[in-house]
């Protein structure tokens, strides 16, 4: 699925950031936001689960630069603020992706038979696999930062949280 993009217009990065937070509906420096839900679907058999399947959907929103009149340097900046934030939240999209996938198997194995509330446990915990290695991924660079030089130029970095 394709990201969504919030189209932010700014005249230069720092507008284009001070403007990010109000439209992700995150802290400052957190220019995206990746989401996911674990779908569970199964039918009950004298109140035990049969035929248990999972899915996942995996939702990006991120800040996006819709133009301004931004100059060379502010313009570059943006566009590298934005190219870092995709790769963070493409990371996020792939941990959820990967460890969905690595648990699924074994999981479903273990939803058939059980009661409902068992089975929610066992969804639950893989919810808890995903937003502990996303916790760590932000810890190590959930926020974007940007400073300018003297030169008036900008460094783009992520940073953690």
């Amino acid at each position: 699925m394709a990201d969504k993009l919030i189209n932010i217009k700014a005249d230069s990065v720092e507008e284009f950031m001070k403007k990010v937070p109000a439209a992700v509906g995150e802290g400052a420096g957190v220019m995206g936001v990746t989401k996911f839900h674990i779908d569970a679907s199964y039918k009950t058999v004298d109140g035990k689960v049969a035929s248990p399947k999972l899915s996942l959907d995996v939702t990006v929103t991120r800040a996006h630069w819709a133009g301004g009149k931004a100059d060379g340097a502010n313009k570059d900046a943006i566009q590298q603020a934005e190219e870092l934030n995709r790769k963070h939240e493409d990371k996020h999209r792939k941990l959820a992706e990967t460890i969905f996938a690595r648990e699924e198997r074994d999981a479903i194995k273990e939803m058939a038979g059980k009661d409902e509330a068992d089975a929610e446990k066992i969804v639950a915990a893989i919810n808890k696999k995903i937003d502990d290695a996303y916790d760590d991924l932000d810890k190590k660079e959930g926020m974007t930062e940007v400073t300018k030089a003297a030169n008036g130029k900008f460094t783009v970095k992520q940073v953690g949280l």
